[in-house]
Order: C-alpha cells, then structure tokens, then sequence
C-alpha cells in the first residue's frame, strides 16, 4: 500500500545512481513545472544546471541549446532535460511518468497504473486547454480577453469532470475513488494546475467541494510546503515577465 502521510517517505529520495541528478530547463515555469513538482514529491535532490557549461544554471543563449543538442542528449532537440540513473529523459510527460514508476506514484496494479494514467491525461488535458505558459501572459500577468475566455471554458469543462472524481475520496487524494490508496501522480499534476489556477481565480474551488478537500490536503502535505517555499518554485516580478520571454526566444533563435 502507498504511504498516506504527510511525510513523503524517504525511500522515494535514495537514488540508484551515484550522480547527481541534474534538469535543464530556463529560468521559469513552462513544461518544465511540473517535472519540478514531481522530483518534490519523490523527495529528489537536484540541481538546475546545463550539462557541458560549467557555472550555468539555466539555459540562457543559443550556444547551451546547441551543445545540449550535439553531444545527443536530447532526443527531439527538446527540453526540459532530466539526467538521472545514468538516462537523459526528455518530454516532460515521460519523465514525470518515470518518476512516478520508480517511487511508486502509480498504485500498486497494470489496472491502477492504467486509471491513473487516465486521470493524469485528463489534468494536462485541463491544463493545455486553460492557455499558454505561464509566463508568457498567463498567471497574473495582464492575460487578454481571448485567452481570459479559453481560461473561463477550460474550467468550466475539466471541473465539473474532476469534482466528480474528488468526490469519492475520503481520504484527501483524488484516486481514492479508484481503489489507489495515498498519493499519486494525479494528485502532484493537480497540484501544479490548481496552483497556478488559483492565482487568476482565488474563488476557483468554491462549488466544488470534492476538489476543495483534495486541494487542502495537498497544500498541507509537507513536501509540496517545502517546495512552494524553496527557489526552485519559479515566480516572477511583471517587470521579470519580458526578459523572461526573450532569454526563451534568443535560446531558440525565433
């Protein structure tokens, strides 16, 4: 049975390999989010740092992504990049799938593992249809009306799907309803989703009381505290939001 605590348990943080794991990815949130949220939540100690650069922490010019891409580590010439266990993981949906694999973040069946992976779909199937990255004019940064209204639509279609998931848990996480005991990695993704959501809507949770109490435990789970504390949690200042933007764009030449 998977823990239940608070706690995360700390045999989701021993590492099988000797290395460091190390993700590169820019200075902001992105895709890249909720790989953060999940190597929190196994309780895995990283660094940010760009493989071949010494003294970089985050791509920041064209030359990193280049280099990433000649000496092969990256399998669709895409980031984020996780190297762990001697493997340089790509997309981020692989990767938090091989996280939650390998510390038991996918119930304890091939039939959870599968109902899990439903669920999750559908989260990131929400948080695609709210709108584009967070930096580049989501969250509280000034969002158009356009994309203000794909934001209204998407809740109002994936809420209504999720509260009737949340509803059949007593325990505070949402797979409870499919036999899978403790957390999952449908409760770190919903985590990711309902944090940045409830920036542009604090009153966002307030007719659906299922996804309310999942929401709370997940706030006081001591993991998710440590790392919405800690300087991997990306925030940015307005003013922060444009050079942001552009470090990406010169990065990518476009």
């Amino acid at each position: 049975m998977l823990d239940v605590s608070s706690e995360p348990p700390a045999k989701r943080g021993k590492q099988t390999s000797e290395q460091k794991p190390t993700l590169t990815y820019w200075n902001g949130r992105g895709l890249c989010e909720q790989v953060r949220f999940m190597l929190a939540a196994c309780n895995v100690d990283y660094d940010e740092s760009v493989p071949g650069v010494d003294h970089i922490s985050h791509l920041s010019d064209s030359h990193h992504f280049e280099q990433l891409k000649a000496q092969g580590n990256l399998a669709f010439d895409q980031v984020p990049l996780l190297c762990i266990d001697g493997l340089h993981l790509v997309q981020s949906g692989a990767i938090v799938r091989y996280l939650a694999k390998k510390h038991g973040l996918v119930g304890t069946s091939l039939a959870q593992e599968a109902m899990c992976d439903v669920v999750h779909q559908g989260i990131r199937d929400w948080h695609g249809a709210c709108g584009i990255a967070f930096e580049f004019n989501f969250g509280h940064y000034a969002p158009s009306v356009e994309e203000l209204a794909k934001f209204s639509q998407a809740n109002s279609k994936y809420l209504p799907l999720l509260e009737r998931i949340a509803v059949k848990s007593h325990s505070g996480f949402i797979m409870e309803g499919y036999g899978v005991a403790g957390l999952t990695y449908c409760d770190v993704a919903l985590a990711e989703v309902l944090d940045q959501n409830l920036m542009r809507e604090p009153a966002l949770l307030e007719n659906y009381p299922g996804l309310a109490k999942v929401h709370a435990n997940l706030r006081d789970q001591v993991w998710l505290k440590n790392f919405l504390a800690s300087d991997k949690r990306k925030t940015k200042k307005l003013e922060d939001v444009e050079p942001y933007k552009a470090t990406v764009n010169r990065t990518l030449q476009r």
